[in-house]
């Protein structure tokens, strides 16, 4: 993936690699709306993202949104796919029943983090944004966007 590294001016492929090498190995948690078995370019960034992460040592879960007749957790190219049932952004209806649902997002979200002791979050599309944002000081992982 070419990213401009903007400390050196110039474009770096590995760029994005390099910084993730410096951590040692560590428990990354990528969100993303969709994901597999919805094959575009959102699947397939985050796809060679955790497999170039998961190459390096690093251990990857994918979080992402559950839609009808997929299982809520299942493994795909060696990392874990976890599956909740919350909207979409772009969805969202602020009535009743989205707000009873927040704060069960909201826990399991956190009971995610801590049984697998996530130590940063990449936040891929922000329609979950908000949850990791409330999260951040309690937890102390590192959030990258």
């Amino acid at each position: 993936m070419a990213t401009l590294n903007t400390w050196a001016g110039r474009w770096d492929g590995d760029f994005p690699m390099k910084i993730w090498r410096n951590f040692g190995r560590m428990r990354i948690l990528i969100a993303s709306g969709d994901y597999y078995p919805n094959l575009g370019g959102v699947t397939s960034l985050f796809n060679d993202m955790a497999r170039a992460l998961m190459a390096r040592g690093h251990e990857v879960t994918i979080l992402t949104r559950q839609s009808r007749g997929l299982l809520p957790a299942e493994r795909w190219n060696g990392y874990q796919i976890l599956r909740l049932d919350y909207p979409m952004f772009f969805e969202l209806a602020f009535d009743r029943a989205f707000a009873l649902r927040s704060p069960s997002i909201l826990r399991r979200v956190h009971s995610i983090l801590r049984e697998r002791q996530i130590e940063t979050v990449c936040i891929g599309l922000l329609d979950l944004s908000a949850l990791y944002l409330l999260l951040r000081p309690v937890m102390k992982f590192r959030l990258i966007l």
